[in-house]
């Protein structure tokens, strides 16, 4: 690389060094957010931060450019990518996605709709409220929103098409370690996954974290083993900004990897080899901050803010996480105890296996779960499983290994080929258990169709904690929230039954006591709606006034 070339590629980089010097924060946040917005300052802090690390960007990149070469200085013998069937692989991903998109949203994807994805672009990417803001996937959701209208399938859109690109990506992953059939089964039963489409179709930013890890995994893994190349460098920082911007705990995987980097440092070659992959890091940090800065000082904010303390519910303990993680295995297969059992054997067998194959593969892939569940531990935040589904598909890389490896131990002869065909096996199996995901998440909409055709007149009707978003904000409802036992009483029918809809009983148990309580002494549940969320079918309770008997409707 001559220093003529190096100097012509660092000219864009005089872009970002004028924007920063030149953008003007306080009139760029004044036209984004509406007259009297109480988060213009906030936003305004956030411009100027984010001035500053342009210029700081500019300046890295520059050195970046001058310093790592643009192509390898070696060539790599690998196995051309079979890119007809990755697309083949791709579409039946997507195939297994769109029925039933648009059937109930949950709680989490209305809020992100009615809070986010209805707002204009400017004021959605300058709002961070709440960690149920997955901001670049809220700019998605809304992108699809102002392309095929408002619906839920609009929104769930990204998801889908996130979720069926993390069937190629791992495909990829797999061929840098693995033989190439068991990246190829891991996909197909990823493809057919209960759990994986229910992902899909979540208007969340989960899938896009899955996404993320497995790319930059795979780019990280290149940087350690194949050279460090000025595309590289910032296809990582990139990726995995974009994963952090999708949701924020894509930092514990980038923390994940700089660990594997410290390990491996003494191993790698001398300069650019050994300083390359710190160089990836320090990129990404720098593009994170950058895309954050507009909702930096919010971010902090939020993230800062107690969760439901003092209450402790049972959602924060380990005990509770094992149980829900175990008892949403078993939604798209067989029974509990067989998930548990067979998937501790093998997934054992495995991790030992591809231990033993690869010790730096298998730590890319196991330490950000781990650094994952101890961050949440000492945290005390909720442990909800979700927080863990971008490791999936690595563990299902783990589960293949793990079969073959088992069936090589107590067949030797047959296990190789007899693993193929019971994996292809599971994947047909899994099939047949696809068709549960397509069900209603949560289903506010029968729910409160129920609700309107049983009632009268002089009947009252109460929404609860997590019902009220959904049933008067999102479908129009002119029903009364009610926070605990006296505003409940205040609202109840002295002429007619008085119904209450609910949802999360242990939520509700944990912020209104005593209007759990309540509700289980003077009320009848009447009606119950499921969905795929757990716990989050929608009930109805029903009090009558105290001229009739409260039986059952």
């Amino acid at each position: 690389m001559t220093t003529k070339r190096s100097a012509w590629l660092a000219w864009p980089f005089l872009v970002p060094l004028l924007a920063g010097i030149l953008l003007p924060a306080e009139s760029i946040a004044s036209w984004i957010r509406p007259p009297g917005d109480t988060l213009v300052a906030s936003v305004t802090t956030g411009f100027w931060l984010g001035r500053f690390l342009l210029v700081l960007l500019a300046v890295v990149g520059i050195a970046l450019t001058r310093l790592l070469p643009d192509t390898e200085t070696s060539v790599i013998n690998r196995r051309p990518i079979p890119w007809r069937a990755l697309l083949v692989l791709t579409a039946i991903g997507v195939g297994f996605r769109l029925p039933a998109l648009n059937a109930g949203l949950w709680y989490d994807e209305i809020q992100t709709l009615v809070r986010y994805v209805q707002q204009p672009m400017g004021i959605l990417i300058t709002t961070f409220d709440s960690t149920n803001q997955h901001l670049l996937y809220s700019a998605l959701a809304r992108l699809a929103v102002l392309g095929f209208g408002e619906s839920g399938a609009a929104i769930r859109l990204p998801a889908v098409i996130l979720g069926a690109l993390s069937l190629p990506a791992i495909v990829v992953f797999a061929r840098r370690w693995l033989p190439g059939r068991e990246g190829w089964l891991a996909a197909l039963l990823l493809a057919v996954s209960y759990h994986h489409i229910w992902f899909s179709q979540n208007a969340r930013g989960y899938t896009g974290l899955l996404l993320g890890s497995i790319v930059g995994t795979t780019i990280f893994l290149d940087l350690l083993r194949e050279g460090v190349t000025r595309r590289r460098v910032w296809a990582y920082g990139a990726v995995m900004a974009a994963t952090a911007l999708t949701h924020i705990t894509g930092v514990v995987i980038v923390a994940a990897h700089a660990v594997v980097w410290l390990w491996q440092i003494r191993s790698l070659a001398p300069h650019r080899a050994r300083w390359g992959p710190l160089a990836a890091l320090i990129l990404f940090g720098l593009l994170t901050l950058l895309l954050y800065s507009p909702v930096l000082p919010q971010l902090y904010a939020t993230l800062t803010l107690p969760n439901l303390e003092p209450v402790t519910p049972q959602w924060k303990q380990v005990g509770w996480f094992l149980r829900e993680a175990i008892g949403n295995l078993s939604q798209g297969g067989p029974s509990r105890a067989a998930v548990l059992s067979i998937g501790m054997g093998v997934g054992s067998v495995g991790l030992v296996s591809a231990w033993r194959r690869d010790r730096v593969v298998t730590t890319l892939m196991v330490l950000p779960l781990l650094a994952m569940a101890s961050l949440l531990v000492v945290t005390r935040h909720n442990l909800w499983p979700r927080f863990f589904f971008f490791g999936s598909g690595f563990a299902v890389l783990i589960g293949v290994r793990g079969t073959f490896a088992t069936l090589r131990l107590l067949l030797p002869g047959a296990g190789p080929r007899l693993g193929g065909v019971l994996l292809a096996a599971a994947a047909l199996g899994s099939v047949f258990f696809a068709p549960r995901a397509w069900a209603p998440k949560q289903d506010f909409e029968r729910a409160a169709e129920w609700v309107v055709s049983h009632q009268s007149p002089s009947d009252a009707v109460a929404v609860t904690d997590m019902t009220w978003l959904p049933l008067t904000v999102w479908l129009g409802y002119d029903w009364a929230r009610v926070d605990d036992a006296n505003a409940l009483r205040a609202q109840e029918s002295t002429g007619g039954s008085t119904w209450v809809l609910s949802t999360f009983p242990i939520r509700l148990a944990a912020v209104a006591p005593s209007l759990w309580e309540y509700l289980g002494e003077a009320y009848t549940a009447v009606a119950s709606f499921p969905g795929t969320v757990g716990g989050g079918s929608v009930q109805v309770h029903r009090r009558l006034s105290s001229m009739g008997s409260n039986d059952r409707d």
